[in-house]
C-alpha cells in the first residue's frame, strides 16, 4: 500500500526517461509524433524519425566511448554496422510496443492516472497541478488523452519485453552439468620448447635476406606523416573566462529562492486497520472501533512498534514495527500526509481516515526544510549562470572562429588570437590517428588534414569534435610521404626474423616427435614445471589458449597430452595429472549459473520471438541514410 512507489521505482524510471530527456532535446511533439523531417524507418506503419536515429546514435557513441576508455575506437563507432545496429534495436522496441498495444496489453486507468500525477513536471509545491499538466501539454501540441495513450504505449512495451526474464529457465540437470564443468579442477604441468635452443644451429644466407624483402616490402613501408598546427575552441575552457558579477548572483537568488533550499522530508511509522472504501456502514464503523482501541493501548504507553508489527494491515511497513522511511509532500495520501507535517517528532495523531482505511501515525524524524543561504548557494548560482553564458559565448566563438579560418587560410595564428586560444602543433601525425588522443584521434579532422589541407595548402574547416563542446581546425606545417625504409636498414631485423624463424620451425619438429612418444606411452625425458591446479574461472597463471587447449583435451587414461605450437615461441606442452570436481562448490557461484542460463535462454527466446514479429510486420529501411556517414 503505502510503501508501493518505493517498491515500483523501475515504473517511474520508465516515466522519467520518456518524459524528461524528451522534453529538454526536441519537445513532446516530436518525441510523439516521430518528429518533423524524413524517416530512417517504418515499423508497421510506423515511422522512426532520421532525427531520432541520429540522436540515438550519438548517446550510443558516447556510452562506447565511456565503456572503451582509451580502447576507444572511433572508426567502429562510425561505421555502417555499428549504425545498423543502433537501427535495429530501435525497430525491435517498436515491434515489442506495437505488438503489445495490438494484443491487448494495457495499463488501467487509475494506474496510469496515478503514475502520471506522480510525474515532477506536472507538479507544483510537491503536489500534482491539474493546470500546469494542461498548459505543458497545451503548448506542445497533444491534449491529455493523447498524451496519455502514449505514455500507456511505452509502459505496455516495456511489460512485454520483461515477459521473457520472468518466464524462462534453463531444467536444474542442464545448470548442474554446466556448474560440474566450470568448476571442475585439472592438475597440469607445461614445458616449453623453444626457439632460443636452435638458434645457433641455424643459418640465414644474403639472398634468402634480400628475397624476403623483395617479398614483403609492405611491412617496411612508413605511412606518410604531417606535421600540424590546429586550434582547439573548448566550451568549457571558453565558459573559465566569464566572470560572473555579485549582482547578479544575488538577482538569480532572489528570482529562484526556492530552488536552493532542501525539501522538508518527515519519517513516521503508522498502525494501518485495512477496510473497503465500498464497505458498508456498520464494518467501517466495527473497524474504526478497533483503531481506536489501539489508540487508546498507545497512548498508555504500550510500544508503538510491536502494537504495528501485530496489527496493521500494511504488509511491508508492519514487518519495520510501522516505519515508512522519509517521505516529503506528494508522497503519501493528503489526509496522512496533512496529519504527518502537522505532527510534532515524537507526537502521535489521532485516528486518520483515508481510502485505505485507518491509521494511526507517530512522527519519528524531520529532515530538511532549510530555506537555502546565500552563501551556500552561490558556488551553484554560479556554476548555473556560467553554463548558461558559456553556450552563448561559444555560439559566437564558433562563428568567429569559422569565419577567421576561412579568410586567413594559409595561417590559424589570426583565429588563435581572436579566440585568445594557442596555436598547438603535433608531428608524426598518420592517417589513423591515435585513437587516445580526441583531437588527433578524430577521423573527421584526420580526413580533413590529409584530403583538404595537405592537397590544398589551406587550413581545414572548423571540425566538430563533440557537439556544442569542441572546435578545432588544423594546417599542415610540412608533411613526408609514405615510403619504404631502406633495405639496409632493415637488413640486420630481417636477418634475425628469419633465423628465429627457422628456429621455431626446429623446435616445433622436436615438440611434435616428443608428443607422438607420450602419446604412445614411451618414456621421454621432459622437463615439465610445477604442477598447477586450474579450472576455467581460476586459470592460475595459464593463458586463454592454453586454457582452452587443456579443457579440451581428452583425460583418459591419465596422465593425457596437449600441445599447441606457438608462432614466434616455439611449442607447448601440457601433462595433464588429475580431473576433479573441486574441493568446496560454492552456492553463489552455483547461483550464478542458474541466473546466467536463464537469462540467456530468455535471451534467445527473445531473439525467437523479435525475430517471428519482424517475419509479419512490414518494416522498411532507408539503406541510404544507414549506409551514410555521421555528419
Amino acid at each position: 500500500m503505502f510503501d508501493f512507489f518505493r517498491n515500483n521505482r523501475r515504473v517511474a524510471q520508465v516515466i522519467l526517461a520518456l518524459l524528461i530527456l524528451p522534453f529538454a532535446v526536441w519537445g513532446l511533439e516530436s518525441y510523439f509524433s516521430g518528429g518533423a523531417g524524413d524517416s530512417v524507418a517504418t515499423v508497421a506503419g510506423v515511422r522512426i524519425a532520421e532525427r531520432d536515429f541520429q540522436q540515438q546514435l550519438a548517446d550510443q557513441r558516447e556510452a562506447l566511448r565511456e565503456q572503451m576508455g582509451e580502447r576507444f575506437d572511433p572508426a567502429v563507432a562510425e561505421s555502417s554496422k555499428f549504425r545498423l545496429a543502433v537501427l535495429e534495436d530501435m525497430i525491435n522496441r517498436q515491434l515489442l510496443i506495437g505488438t503489445a498495444v495490438g494484443t491487448g496489453m494495457t495499463v488501467p486507468d487509475d494506474r496510469l492516472a496515478e503514475i502520471i500525477r506522480k510525474i515532477p513536471a506536472f507538479q507544483k509545491d510537491g503536489a500534482f497541478d491539474v493546470k500546469a499538466y494542461e498548459t505543458l501539454l497545451r503548448q506542445q501540441g497533444f491534449t491529455p488523452a493523447t498524451f496519455q495513450e502514449q505514455i500507456r504505449s511505452q509502459i505496455v512495451g516495456e511489460q512485454n519485453n520483461g515477459l521473457f526474464p520472468r518466464v524462462q529457465w534453463m531444467p536444474q540437470v542442464v545448470v548442474d552439468r554446466a556448474a560440474d564443468l566450470g568448476e571442475q579442477e585439472r592438475d597440469v604441468q607445461q614445458a616449453l620448447i623453444s626457439p632460443d635452443q636452435y638458434l645457433k644451429q641455424v643459418e640465414v644466407s644474403a639472398d634468402e635476406v634480400k628475397a624476403y624483402f623483395d617479398k614483403n616490402t609492405k611491412d617496411f613501408e612508413v605511412p606518410a606523416r604531417l606535421k600540424i598546427e590546429y586550434v582547439l575552441l573548448d566550451a568549457e575552457k571558453a565558459g573559465e573566462k566569464i566572470a560572473i558579477a555579485d549582482a547578479d548572483i544575488e538577482a538569480y537568488y532572489k528570482a529562484n529562492a526556492g530552488k536552493f533550499g532542501t525539501a522538508e522530508q518527515r519519517r513516521a511509522s503508522h498502525i494501518l486497520i485495512g477496510v473497503d472504501k465500498s464497505a458498508d456502514a456498520p464494518t467501517k464503523a466495527a473497524v474504526r472501533a478497533k483503531a481506536e482501541k489501539l489508540l487508546a493501548e498507545v497512548k498508555a504507553g504500550k510500544d508503538f512498534g510491536a502494537l504495528a508489527k501485530a496489527n496493521s494491515s500494511d504488509p511491508g511497513s508492519a514487518q519495520q514495527n510501522g516505519d515508512l522511511g522519509l517521505f516529503g509532500r506528494g508522497t503519501m495520501v493528503k489526509p496522512f500526509e496533512d496529519a504527518a507535517f502537522a505532527l510534532k517528532v515524537g507526537e502521535v495523531s489521532g485516528i486518520v481516515e483515508t481510502e485505505f482505511g485507518y491509521h494511526i501515525i507517530k512522527l519519528t524524524g524531520i529532515e530538511g526544510g532549510s530555506s537555502g543561504s546565500l552563501a551556500e548557494a552561490r558556488p551553484r548560482i554560479e556554476a548555473e549562470l556560467r553554463k548558461q553564458r558559456s553556450g552563448k559565448l561559444f555560439a559566437e566563438l564558433a562563428e568567429t572562429f569559422a569565419d577567421a579560418v576561412y579568410e586567413q587560410s594559409d595561417s590559424l595564428q589570426g583565429a588563435a588570437e581572436k579566440l585568445g586560444a594557442a596555436v598547438q602543433t603535433a608531428d608524426g601525425v598518420t592517417r589513423q590517428g591515435n585513437p587516445r588522443d580526441p583531437v588527433l584521434g578524430n577521423a573527421k579532422f584526420l580526413a580533413a588534414l590529409f584530403d583538404d589541407a595537405l592537397p590544398n595548402k589551406r587550413n581545414t574547416e572548423v571540425v566538430e569534435l563533440a557537439s556544442g563542446k569542441q572546435l578545432v581546425a588544423g594546417r599542415v606545417v610540412t608533411s613526408t610521404p609514405a615510403n619504404v625504409l631502406p633495405f639496409e636498414t632493415v637488413r640486420s631485423d630481417i636477418e634475425e626474423r628469419l633465423k628465429r624463424r627457422k628456429a621455431a620451425d626446429l623446435a616445433i619438429t622436436e615438440g611434435k616427435r616428443i608428443m607422438a612418444d607420450l602419446s604412445a606411452g614411451k618414456d621421454v625425458p621432459v622437463k615439465w614445471g610445477a604442477n598447477l591446479t586450474v579450472s576455467r574461472k581460476k586459470p592460475t597463471g595459464l593463458p586463454l589458449p592454453a586454457m582452452q587447449l587443456v579443457f579440451r583435451a581428452k583425460t583418459a587414461p591419465l596422465p593425457s597430452y596437449a600441445a599447441v605450437e606457438i608462432p614466434g615461441q616455439g611449442y607447448a606442452m601440457f601433462r595433464i595429472n588429475r580431473v576433479a570436481p573441486p574441493a568446496v562448490s560454492d552456492p553463489a557461484e552455483r547461483k550464478r549459473y542458474s541466473d546466467d542460463a536463464n537469462r540467456m535462454m530468455a535471451e534467445e527466446e527473445q531473439k525467437i520471438y523479435l525475430a517471428a514479429l519482424r517475419a509479419s510486420a512490414k518494416v522498411d529501411i532507408r539503406s541510404a541514410v544507414v549506409e551514410k556517414k555521421a555528419p
